[in-house]
Order: structure tokens, then sequence, then C-alpha cells
């Protein structure tokens, strides 16, 4: 189980990479701030802190909504951002069952 989560933190990761060039998909601000919010999620994860982990998907998802408004995220990209954040959660909540 831990292994799904790591990945699905990973995929959070991966898809806010790539920032940079003349129009990227995310800009470095958004980039820099949404991956500091996966990486407290990945330590509430490791800590197994399921509680604090869903509210720092909460708090990603947010930020990629708000960024996305600000034209911070590309319309693209925005949708696989918050389909990596589910994934994730669901992951949560199988860890949490199990746990």
């Amino acid at each position: 189980m831990r292994r799904a989560l790591a990945a699905g933190a990973l995929v959070l990761t991966l898809l806010l990479a790539g920032c940079g060039g003349d129009d990227p998909d995310v800009s470095r601000r958004a980039a820099r701030a949404l991956n500091d919010q996966i990486d407290l999620v990945e330590f509430a994860i490791a800590a197994h802190d399921y509680g604090a982990a869903r509210q720092g998907l909460t708090q990603v998802r947010t930020s990629a909504e708000r960024f996305a408004d600000r034209e911070s995220i590309s319309g693209d990209r925005l949708p696989l951002i918050l389909q990596a954040v589910d994934d994730l959660e669901a992951a949560l909540r199988e860890a949490e069952a199990s746990a």
C-alpha cells in the first residue's frame, strides 16, 4: 500500500515537472508551490498521518484550481493533476481501511 501512495505522490510531482520554456503547462511559481504542498503530503504519508495527507491533498487541489484560474496551469494539465489527486485520495482511503 505504501508503494501505491508513494507512486501517487510521484505522479503528481512528475505532472508538475517540465515547466519552463516559452509557454509552460505549469508556471515555475505554481510548480514550486504545488511541489512544496506535495512534499508535505509525502511527509504525512510516511508518518501514517492519513488525515493530514488528505488535508494536504485538498490544499493541492484548491491551489491547482486557483493557479489554473490565473492561467499559471494550462487547461490541458489541470485535469491530469486533479485526476492524480483523486487517485492518491483513493489510495489513502484503502490504506486507512487496511490499517
